[in-house]
């Protein structure tokens, strides 16, 4: 297909998604997390498609991603989606790395009424975009960690949830997720609100990351940015 038909395809494809005339479920054919399966043409497609979708407010985007989520037969399609945007748009796009930071603050703000389930995915994920280090923990600047008061049972639970999927990793990458925010000045008070955050509502709960969180404790003091 010529480039400018691909185009004019995934911009109506787009279009047809963001007025709910068509859902993301039209993907389903396509194995978008299977990199074997994805042409240089291909990517180039679908990256235009997903682009254009990122062009309509944050609400929208929003509603148009939820329905997908809510059928468990298309679990492989969401894994498909979520590794595509993280690896071939965000990494290539920082305009939409600032839109997709925005729309993390707006649900973070909505933790209170936040289904668990839904809070639970949240948390997965943005472990997973840390993690790829398609985002950084200062994402999480917007949030009082250290706060007791600022911290309800709701944030708690879904901020631990967070921790504890980053504790999954190897050692070396921990290291490097958290240096990250070590080497920023202005970020001081994240990290004093991380290792407050661990140290008050993770650790105690589970005993088994202790050396996770003395890797932790050497990383946010790592000011020289050293990486492993």
């Amino acid at each position: 297909m010529p480039l400018i038909r691909s185009m004019h395809l995934a911009k109506f494809v787009a279009e047809m998604v963001a007025s709910f005339t068509l859902s993301l479920a039209v993907l389903k054919t396509i194995e978008l997390g299977n990199m074997k399966q994805l042409t240089p043409k291909r990517i180039m497609h679908f990256r235009m498609l997903f682009e254009a979708l990122f062009e309509y407010p944050d609400k929208l985007i929003w509603n148009i991603f939820t329905r997908v989520a809510i059928t468990p037969e298309l679990e492989s399609l969401r894994h498909g989606i979520e590794f595509f945007i993280k690896q071939y748009v965000l990494k290539s796009n920082k305009a939409i790395t600032e839109k997709f930071k925005f729309c993390i603050w707006d649900h973070f703000k909505e933790l209170e009424s936040m289904p668990l389930i839904r809070s639970m995915h949240l948390a997965k994920f943005v472990a997973e975009m840390v993690a790829s280090f398609t985002l950084s923990l200062a994402v999480l600047k917007t949030i009082e960690l250290g706060n007791m008061k600022q911290l309800t049972p709701k944030r708690i639970m879904h901020f631990r949830m967070l921790f504890e999927a980053l504790f999954e990793y190897p050692d070396k990458l921990i290291w490097n997720i958290f240096t990250r925010v070590a080497i920023t000045p202005e970020l001081e008070s994240l990290r004093h609100g991380i290792e407050f955050f661990i140290k008050q509502y993770v650790l105690k709960s589970n005993k088994a990351i202790t050396e996770k969180f003395k890797v932790v404790k050497k990383a946010l003091n790592n000011a020289e940015g050293v990486l492993l």
